[in-house]
């Protein structure tokens, strides 16, 4: 697969909106339809308790992204 870099600027909303978040861990795949899914971790450090897995698409070859949903909260689960 040949990769073209056409912009050198954020497209996660995570680290435009909030301070100390570390995005970390992405892994892309393009869909059957031409979608861009780009799946990774965010938290507030590389290996922080706090990550979580978020996943954003692209339906227009990388030029525009959803806004993060999140897929695993596995720290909700250790909270009491």
């Amino acid at each position: 697969m040949k990769i073209a870099v056409l912009h050198d600027t954020e497209v996660s909303t995570n680290l435009r909106d909030k301070l100390n978040v570390a995005c970390a861990f992405p892994v892309t795949e393009v869909l059957n339809d031409g979608t861009i899914a780009c799946l990774y971790r965010s938290g507030t450090e590389k290996h922080s308790y706090d990550g979580v897995m978020v996943l954003q698409l692209s339906r227009d070859r990388g030029e525009t992204w959803t806004q993060p949903k999140t897929i695993v909260d596995q720290p909700s689960s250790l909270k009491t």
